[in-house]
């Protein structure tokens, strides 16, 4: 991880490169959640957080959508 703080995918602006370092939440989302290709270790670009509704992510040349809650419990570190 070295010294770079982690922080909800939430929060950061489009066009953001970040690693996932972390899932929070049951067990159920974070199966969801790594079923879909979102797991520790995944390269992911914010493609669209207007600060309400669902963030929209690049993972590959996939394109997914989270809700807010979700999105808050995404770890990640930025590249």
């Amino acid at each position: 991880m070295g010294d770079a703080a982690l922080l909800p995918l939430a929060f950061l602006p489009p066009g953001r490169e970040v690693v996932v370092r972390g899932l929070a939440g049951g067990r159920g989302m974070r199966r969801r959640l790594t079923d879909m290709g979102i797991a520790p270790g995944a390269k992911v670009r914010v493609v669209r957080n207007d600060g309400h509704g669902p963030l929209l992510m690049a993972l590959g040349e996939a394109r997914l959508a989270v809700g807010r809650g979700v999105a808050l419990k995404i770890m990640v570190e930025e590249v």
